[in-house]
């Protein structure tokens, strides 16, 4: 998902870590919008979310729609 975002942002899948970053920040920044649509505790969610490798889902999709 990260890097399939970033190639419609930038044209490249190159920036995938950088996606991914802004993605878990909008994550951070606005708890209460998404803590109700994920299935663990939301400070594991996070953890999960910023590790490279880790699948973005529906949560992480919407996060990235609300950024950009």
């Amino acid at each position: 998902q990260f890097r399939a975002i970033s190639d419609q942002l930038y044209r490249t899948p190159d920036h995938h870590k950088d996606v991914r970053e802004q993605v878990v920040k909008q994550l951070k920044s606005q708890p209460e919008m998404y803590d109700g649509y994920v299935p663990m505790s939301y400070v594991e969610y996070l953890k999960k979310m910023s590790k490279g490798g880790e699948w973005g889902d529906h949560v992480t999709l919407q996060a990235a729609a609300d950024w950009v």
